[in-house]
């Protein structure tokens, strides 16, 4: 599954989430929850069954209208998922076809070993639509050498969402603006060297990716 497709699949999950809870169902369920300490901020955790998917968080402020999506999928899942729908693709073709050739396993394996994204976004409700305002996207190591693939890079997300829930309050600035300088890149490093060790290289890939509305 290439950056677009996990793009579109992501945007058509936070549909699912934007739904009111009445009519939603199943389709996001909370799976945990925590607050700050002034009880103003809340963070949940939601289910998001798509290919790779680990960790989903939903931050959202009693004061503001605009809300963050932190997401934390395995880069291996999703690879797993873009070869079973090669596999798919090559059997519906006569195996003469030409484009047949195209659809050929490749080496998919990221050469930095790269294991897991994490995706950051605002989610903005107006009154016609819902703009997602990115934030970032990074690919990352956040396994080193431990057998469960998702345990430390789990713990690393969520020691940076209790971060974004302890931010301070400043006088004369609201909370998207002390969250919109928060450093990104230098918190996951921080905790990354605390959980999976302190000569822990990343190999950090951002992406560049523009805002879309929905």
């Amino acid at each position: 599954m290439n950056l677009s497709q996990w793009l579109k699949t992501l945007v058509e999950w936070i549909k699912t989430l934007l739904v009111p809870s009445v009519r939603r169902k199943q389709a996001a369920a909370v799976v945990e929850q925590m607050s700050s300490g002034d009880g103003l901020v809340e963070a949940k955790r939601y289910d998001r069954n798509t290919p790779g998917a680990v960790h989903t968080w939903y931050i959202r402020h009693q004061e503001s209208p605009a809300q963050l999506l932190i997401t934390l999928d395995n880069l291996a899942g999703m690879r797993i998922e873009m070869a079973k729908q090669r596999t798919k693709q090559q059997k519906a073709l006569p195996a003469d076809d030409p484009y047949a050739v195209l659809l050929n396993p490749v080496d998919w394996k990221d050469k930095l070993n790269r294991t897991h994204r994490i995706s950051v976004q605002w989610i903005v409700k107006l009154q016609s639509r819902n703009v997602i305002s990115r934030v970032g996207t990074w690919d990352m190591d956040l396994q080193g050498k431990s057998a469960d693939p998702n345990a430390k890079a789990e713990v690393v997300v969520r020691m940076v969402v209790r971060e974004i829930l302890d931010l301070k309050s400043l006088a004369g600035s609201p909370w998207r603006s002390r969250v919109g300088t928060f450093p990104w890149e230098e918190t996951i490093e921080q905790y990354s060297r605390v959980v999976i060790g302190a000569g822990h290289n990343l190999n950090i890939k951002k992406f560049r990716i523009q805002d879309i509305s929905r």
